[in-house]
């Protein structure tokens, strides 16, 4: 075999390579692809495994955690676990978060959490990024919550916490007092 050869057949190898890399990029972030942990697992080395930690459409048990916690982006994951529909009606989710919470990036859990029970705001108040949780518009904050948690909330720059969520929710719920009152006294 001639250089010639040996270098059009190593292009041609790497050029399919590079190909069907770019097929499982896209694979692993395809969000109408049924990802198994049995896909998952015989597939491990073609994933690309950022892309996958994006994908919302990803179940992740303790097991595949477990099972892959090498490959996993943790920062990309925390990101997505919280938003993952999949999640919102299995209670189990708060025991993974557990599991794994020296994994999870705390402040992107703080800035896309969807839903978080009080006792896992309390379990956890030395974790949360507070700042990024009084941004998070998907967060339902109320007067009761605020007094429970005001110690770790950063009101210290009034400028800042002015331009929060929860600032603008407090607001709300103090303007309907307003309007309660107002309309009582008439």
């Amino acid at each position: 075999m001639t250089l010639k050869n040996e270098l059009q057949t190593f292009e041609e190898e790497f050029l399919i390579k590079e190909i069907e890399n770019a097929a499982w990029e896209k694979i692993s972030g395809e969000n109408n692809f049924i990802w198994s942990e049995k896909i998952i697992e015989r597939n491990a080395e073609k994933i690309n495994w950022a892309k996958l930690c994006e994908n919302v459409e990803v179940y992740w048990t303790k097991r595949l955690l477990h099972t892959f916690w090498d490959n996993i982006n943790w920062e990309t994951l925390s990101k997505r676990i919280l938003q993952n529909f999949r999640y919102s009606t299995h209670t189990n989710i708060w025991s993974i978060i557990k599991e794994f919470e020296s994994s999870w990036d705390w402040h992107e859990l703080s800035c896309y959490a969807t839903s978080i029970p009080n006792e896992i705001l309390a379990e956890y108040a030395d974790k949360w990024d507070w700042k990024a949780l009084i941004q998070n518009n998907n967060l339902d904050w109320s007067f009761e919550l605020f007094e429970r948690f005001k110690k770790y909330i950063p009101i210290h720059d009034i400028e800042t916490f002015k331009g929060t969520h929860l600032w603008r929710e407090l607001v709300e719920i103090d303007k309907k007092i307003i309007v309660g009152k107002i309309l009582s006294e008439n």
